[in-house]
Order: C-alpha cells, then structure tokens, then sequence
C-alpha cells in the first residue's frame, strides 16, 4: 500500500491521508483511506493557486495516472474484501472505484455493463441497510446511466431512490436528474416527509423554472412541516417529562434550528413556537446575535405577544447577552418586574429617543389596561417629540382621551388616526419587492381586510403575510386575487408578497375592505386548494427541459 501511495504522489498531494492510513488497525482499513483518497481525485477538485510548485507537479502527474490510479485503488479494496468481507464499506469502495472506471473508460461502458459495479453496492446495503453512502452513490449511479440501463435495472431504481432522498444533500444534488427521468409525479412520490428533503427539491425546481413543480412541493412541504413541527414539540414535551434537561435543551435548540416561527403564522403555531418557549431550560446562556432564540424573541415582540408566557419570555431574553436595553426593557414590562425595566430606564442613556418608542407604548397600554391614567400620561410624555403623531402612539392616545374626558384631544387624534388610515395602499404604495407599509386600528377595522390583485406574465409562487411571516402561499398565473384580513392586527404593520418562484408579480390594485367574515387562519385556508398544482396536473404540463442534468 505504501508503493501504491507514493507511486500516485499520496506523500505530496495527500499526506494527511497517507497518515490517516497509517494509523488504521488493520491493512483493510488501511487500504479504505487510500481508496477514498482517489475517489476524491476523481471526484473532487483542488485549487491549484493553493499549491506550492511540488505539489502543483504532484498533481498533474496524478492527472495523467488517473486510471491506473483507480484500477490501483480497486485491487486494494478487492484485496480488503477478501480478508474482510462483512464490511459494507469495503463493498461499496468495490462498486464506487469500478463504476469510476467504467465511466472513464467509456461514456457508455458503465450503463452496458452495470453489474460489475451494482453487484459490490447491493451487496453493501444488504450488509448494513443503514450505510448512506451505498445508497446514495448507487443512486446517482442509477440516474447518471438511465439512459443506457436495461429495463430491468430501471425498474428497480425508484426504491434505492426513496432511500438516497432520505440524504438531504443527495435531494440538492440529484432530484433534477430523477424529475427529468422518472417524471415529476413520480419523483415527488418518492421524496419522504422529511422538511428539509421537500424544500430542497423545491428550490431546484424554482432555480430551473419549474413554478408549477415547485408549487407541488411547496405545498407537500407545509403539510410536512406541520407534521413534523408538532411531532418535534411532542418529543419535547416528553423530554421534559423525563426530566431530561440535557435533551430538553439540545431538543429546543433543534427544533428552532428546523421550524421557523416566521413561516406558519397562525394561532397554532403560535402556541407551538410560545410552548418551546416556556419549555427551554433557564441557565442557558447564549448571545443576541449568534443564538436562535433571538427569533423567538423578535417574533413575540411584535403583536403576537398574547400567545406567549411573559415569564418565559423574560428568561429567554435574560438568558442572553447583548440583548438591546429596549428589549430588555420590555421583556421586563411584560414580566411585571418593575425594578427591572425601572433600573434599565435610570441607566441607560438613550431614553427618550425614537428606539424608546415601542417600550412606552406598550407601557401606557399596560397602565391603561389596569386603569393606571396618570402612569399612562407619563409614559406617552417620555415618547420622543418626534414620534407622538405615529400611528402606534396615536391609539394609547385615544384611549387615554377618552378616559380623561379630553375631547379637544380625541377629535385632534381621531383626525390624525383617520388620515393615516386613509394612506394609499394601491399599487404607487408598494416597494420593488412587493411590501405595503398601511395603518390598522382594531376598532374600525376589527373586521376589515386589505384585498390585493396581482397579476403574473409567467407563472410564479408566492408567500404573503403580515410583519414578517408567512400567512399563506399563492400560486399566480395570469390574475390572482389575495384577501388578508386585519384580526389580530394593530398599528403600524407590514404587508409583504415575497417571490418563491417564478418572476415576480406585479400589484395591479389594492385596497381595504370592511366587513370581512374572514379570520386570519381561515383566510390562509381558502388559498390552499390554489396554493398549488396536483402532482397528477403538473405531469401534463410541467416542461423540465432547463431542468435537464
């Protein structure tokens, strides 16, 4: 081995592996590491700029040996498999070199003579039906030859595909190619009901122009991640059962990590993103900028403050450091822990500035709330000058006017809450990306909602939501009309039609209804049955022409 190794520059190209190889307790395993070094010459790349001119020599001569350096490579792993010969990997390293042969040798020579490398690699998966890289090589293998492959061997290629496509990378990698061989619906059949699988084949579809494929998959995609966003919770919530504080933590870390509390925007999901709040162990530390819990807390610091614990939400942010003092100050509000917020207001230097203006707010709510009117007067008079005609400071106003009888004040603030409202929000209001800045009081719009009609030269996916999130997905094809309703909504807030796919969209006209029956959650459902293509309707129009490996 150690002739095989110098002989194709392993010293000078590879030493590390060459040490690798040294170290194993047995020549078999030895000779793996050598075999997987030239896969990777064959399969890898190396950036020449790197080296320094021996290396550089090294590996153009590597170039030139390349297939004596592959059939080298095979008879080391021949040899391991007679002296080992219950080793998955031995086999796989069989099929994998001789497949690499096969192809260099003749375009067409690994698909006319498949058995020479499937034979070792099945023979892998039934040594350990758990080893991934049989699968996923035998797989590709499968896609890159389809072409040429007898019929037999075809046949037997969709269920090693729905095992490799249970490796998230090969999914990125491969599901192109199977689309284009197997056809969509079948290739989508074969995709588990695995999130990330789902969304990686749907960006390939999107990034290739299949909009309508990429609609199949997002919408198999929301039905898998609300499947596994509840299972993942329940998992949690037996860890903690347990006692298992060590899982419980690596469990919460995880599942922020998968489930995005911005794409289901609902009131279940909701309680499903507060509950991993109020589970997450205390004494965790963490920064504001580098740990996930930060989506957490600035997903809950905006409206959606109802659904989560104050306490929990507390911890979260007291468990993490450099957290801005504003929302500090207003985990510490909600929490009722008025030394806390009183000693971040005494301290810090910034109090009464622009970026004071959501803890000031929500205070004067607070006291309003417990009938606390000269608190909430304070609170207003500490918001910056500036900002006092903002909408979001216009609505604590109000109510403060009515409780002191101050009419002078309400008509001034109705007049302003009214001109605000009445902000355009056609398509001259829009952003180049597709967002809608507009005023909601929960009064006079309790029951309305904004309608939106785009319109799509090509056909394109779309996500649209409130403040960040995603309330619902759209497929568009010509005209599309979009009803999002106000329920749950007040101040200030953003609308956003954001692109999955596609080109984007344009708003041809927009505008605020009243007396919508809609809520919010029933609002995202009635777009579902549009959201997408059925796999059977995209097999008879889908063109995966650009999709072609």
């Amino acid at each position: 081995m150690e002739t095989y190794a110098r002989t194709y520059g392993f010293d000078v190209r590879r030493p590390a592996w060459l040490a690798q190889a040294a170290m194993q307790p047995s020549s078999d395993f030895a000779a793996t590491t050598l075999a997987d070094a030239a896969v990777m010459d064959e399969m890898g790349t190396v950036r020449f700029g790197d080296l320094d001119a021996r290396e550089r020599q090294a590996w153009l001569a590597s170039v030139a040996q390349r297939d004596a350096e592959l059939d080298g490579a095979r008879s080391l792993m021949l040899d391991a498999v007679v002296l080992n010969p219950g080793q998955a990997i031995h086999q796989t390293l069989v099929g994998v070199l001789t497949y690499l042969s096969e192809r260099r040798a003749d375009a067409g020579g690994a698909a006319a003579r498949p058995e020479k490398w499937l034979v070792p690699l099945r023979q892998a998966m039934l040594l350990a039906p758990g080893y991934d890289p049989a699968w996923t090589f035998l797989a590709g293998a499968l896609l890159e030859t389809w072409e040429g492959l007898p019929e037999a061997e075809r046949m037997g290629a969709p269920p090693v595909l729905s095992r490799a496509f249970l490796d998230t990378g090969f999914v990125g990698q491969n599901f192109l190619r199977a689309a284009w061989v197997l056809g969509l619906p079948k290739a989508a059949s074969l995709l588990p009901s695995v999130p990330a699988a789902i969304a990686s084949a749907q960006r390939q579809l999107a990034a290739a122009g299949g909009v309508q494929g990429a609609a199949t998959l997002r919408s198999m995609w929301e039905k898998a991640e609300a499947t596994a966003r509840s299972d993942d919770l329940a998992r949690l919530e037996e860890r903690a059962r347990l006692g298992d504080l060590d899982g419980l933590l690596s469990g919460c870390r995880a599942w922020i990590s998968a489930h995005s509390p911005w794409e289901f925007d609902d009131p279940a999901a909701r309680r499903q993103a507060a509950r991993v709040m109020e589970l997450w162990p205390p004494g965790a530390e963490g920064t504001w900028r580098g740990d996930r819990r930060r989506e957490l807390v600035r997903y809950f610091l905006d409206d959606r403050s109802s659904s989560a614990d104050p306490g929990a939400f507390y911890r979260m942010v007291d468990g993490l450091r450099g957290v801005p003092v504003v929302v500090q100050a207003r985990a510490a509000l909600r929490a009722g822990d008025t030394y806390a917020w009183d000693s971040i207001l005494r301290t810090s230097g910034s109090v009464g500035s622009l970026e004071w203006t959501p803890f000031f707010v929500e205070k004067a709510w607070a006291d309003l709330k417990r009938g606390r009117v000269d608190d909430a007067v304070e609170a207003l008079r500490n918001v910056a000058a500036a900002a006092r005609d903002e909408f979001d400071v216009l609505l604590p106003r109000r109510e403060l006017a009515r409780r002191r009888n101050d009419e002078k004040e309400r008509e001034r603030v109705d007049g302003l809450i009214e001109d605000a409202r009445s902000e355009p929000v056609g398509p001259e209001a829009w952003s180049p990306t597709g967002a809608l800045s507009l005023c909601v009081d929960p009064e006079a719009d309790a029951t309305g909602g904004l309608r939106v009609n785009l319109h799509a030269d090509k056909p394109a996916l779309v996500t649209w939501g409130w403040n960040g999130a995603r309330d619902g997905t759209a497929f568009v094809d010509g005209e599309r009309t979009l009803t999002a309703p106000f329920a749950g909504l007040q101040g200030r807030v953003t609308f956003a039609v954001r692109l999955l796919a596609g080109a984007q969209p344009t708003v041809e006209a927009a505008e605020r209804t009243t007396g919508s029956s809609l809520s919010r959650q029933s609002a995202a459902a009635t777009e579902a049955p549009r959201t997408a293509a059925s796999v059977a309707g995209v097999a008879g129009s889908e063109k995966l022409n650009s999709a072609r490996p």
